[in-house]
């Protein structure tokens, strides 16, 4: 029989009558042995996220006019992810974090309560029989001592740190002054905040320089500075980084992001030990009961960014499964997650690593994320309304509009704020980008201009030449393991994936993509959480 706490869900031994972690009176909770209900698949077909289009048929009616046309607001419309978007220069970002439950270490030794005498667990915080807790008090910590249950007082030392350093500092000043006095050495004060950029010294007069002196210049020292301090500047030993220079073609890295999962157990052991105490935070992702406006955002799924041995890592933490349509109920079968071999409730480490940029258009700074770094929905929240499809509650955008979109403030937030530092967001410009519809033919869904640090291609751009999209094998890319954790569609080669293009498609609940192949297509569900993110950017270097 479970013998979970309904508080903490720390699992408890089956006779337990208080949880051993946070104390809570547990009420154990026996399995469900009835039948479960066979249910019947829905006879409608479900359209696949990437079906295409083939060659246009002439329809009866167009299915994409609605009744009523609707009117487009005058300015920009707001944001439904973000009150009042606008680029971010500060980049601070507030977000709610929870602390994720935390396996607990396998416990090898056992004490006695001081209490009610139960043997409980040497590292339990509560009794399990009689719910006692157990606390330090002041500078005082009070552990077990063995299997007589009598509390051993450990006294605090700290008293004695401050003491160890005075003595440390004596006898340091008194080493110094005696060998100044056995040595007839002059050692003037020399002040600790000094500047790293330049120090100060005194040119030694020729005349204080003996004959004896000059025959022997290995003991001679230089006579009591005076009052006049001449500057000296001292080179720097770390040398400047070079510059960036862009050349069509090329790929360079900036910026870093996780990417690689972590494979080594030690390294993971080590990992979860240290993010034991710490606090995770929420991706706030979305999931529903299979109909369209019933998204629920929650904290099933987070993630907590750690250094150790001076490298960066990210881990990630599900409860549930992040469902491949964000309306749709969570389970292994509606997840890409379980399909690319990442399940519930274990531990995975993502190593930062540099993110590599292919360089577009080197006169104006152009640059486009080689690989598919994250999985990501066009929005989550989607409405339907008649015959269209919304992205807020009021059905006032439709849900194919970018400006609105979820992705582009997932773009200009969480993505750049965690992919750059500080000192490389000054380098990367705000530009202003042209969000039109895929194609003319349905231009009634296309979105308003946007000022942002960060987008994806466009229908257009992803066809240019110029930038070298001449083939469907240029536009292909690869997706990190870091991507697939989040749930992202692999092709069935196990290699290329789809990614995101940020013009509205074909409808009111289509966006435009890339394949797996490297074509192009214009009907990809928006509220897909499975296509992936290939970032471009404009940058300046001088």
């Amino acid at each position: 029989m479970a013998n979970f706490c309904t508080k903490c869900g720390m699992q408890n031994d089956d006779d337990s009558r208080f949880c051993y972690r946070c104390g809570a009176e547990l009420n154990p909770v026996k399995p469900d042995t009835s039948p479960v209900e066979s249910v019947t698949e829905p006879t409608e077909p479900v359209a696949e996220p990437f079906e295409h289009l083939t060659e246009p048929v002439e329809p009866a009616t167009d299915p994409f006019v609605p009744i009523t046309e609707p009117v487009k607001p005058a300015t920009e419309p707001v944001n439904p992810y973000m009150d009042s978007f606008e680029p971010i220069r500060k980049f601070e970002e507030s977000e709610r974090t929870v602390e994720m439950p935390r396996p607990e270490p396998f416990v090898k030794d056992t004490v006695f309560c001081e209490y009610c005498g139960a043997k409980i667990a040497a590292d339990s915080k509560f009794c399990t029989v009689c719910g006692a807790r157990f606390a330090s008090v002041g500078n005082e910590e009070f552990l077990f001592a063995g299997a007589d249950g009598k509390p051993k007082k450990k006294k605090s030392k700290a008293f004695l740190i401050p003491i160890i350093l005075l003595l440390v500092l004596l006898i340091a000043a008194g080493s110094v002054f005696a060998v100044a006095y056995f040595t007839d050495v002059h050692i003037p004060f020399v002040s600790a905040l000094v500047k790293k950029e330049e120090t100060t010294t005194a040119a030694p007069k020729k005349e204080d320089k003996t004959e004896e002196d000059k025959e022997n210049s290995s003991v001679w020292t230089p006579a009591e500075p005076e009052s006049g301090k001449v500057p000296v500047e001292v080179e720097s030993t770390t040398e400047a980084p070079a510059p960036i220079v862009l050349i069509k073609g090329n790929v360079i890295q900036y910026g870093s992001y996780p990417q690689s999962r972590v494979t080594d157990s030690a390294t993971v052991a080590a990992l979860n030990d240290l993010s034991d105490d710490m606090i995770w935070s929420s991706y706030g992702y979305a999931s529903g009961n299979g109909k369209k406006g019933s998204m629920v955002t929650g904290d099933w799924m987070q993630y907590i960014d750690v250094t150790y041995n001076g490298e960066k890592y990210r881990g990630v933490y599900f409860t549930q499964y992040r469902p491949y349509w964000s309306y749709l109920e969570s389970n292994a079968e509606n997840s890409q997650q379980d399909d690319n071999g990442y399940s519930t409730n274990v531990y995975y480490w993502f190593r930062y690593e540099p993110l590599s940029w292919t360089v577009l258009d080197a006169e104006n700074g152009l640059l486009m994320c080689q690989q598919t770094i994250d999985a990501q929905p066009h929005t989550q929240d989607i409405y339907e309304s008649g015959s269209e499809l919304y992205n807020n509650s009021g059905c006032t955008t439709y849900a194919s509009d970018y400006a609105t979109s979820y992705l582009r403030t997932w773009l200009n937030s969480s993505f750049l704020n965690t992919a750059f530092s500080f000192d490389e967001r000054e380098k990367i410009v705000s530009h202003s980008w042209d969000n039109s519809s895929a194609t003319t033919a349905f231009s009634k869904y296309s979105s308003s201009s946007t000022n942002d640090y960060i987008a994806t291609l466009s229908y257009s751009e992803a066809k240019n030449a110029a930038y070298g999209f001449n083939t469907d094998a240029a536009r292909q890319s690869v997706g990190t393991d870091y991507a697939k954790c989040q749930g992202l569609y692999i092709s069935d080669s196990g290699i290329n994936t789809n990614s995101h293009l940020r013009s509205p498609g074909c409808g009111s609940g289509f966006a435009a993509g890339i394949n797996p192949s490297g074509s192009l297509y214009e009907d990809g569900l928006v509220e897909s959480t499975r296509v992936g993110v290939r970032p471009i950017m404009y940058v300046n270097f001088d």
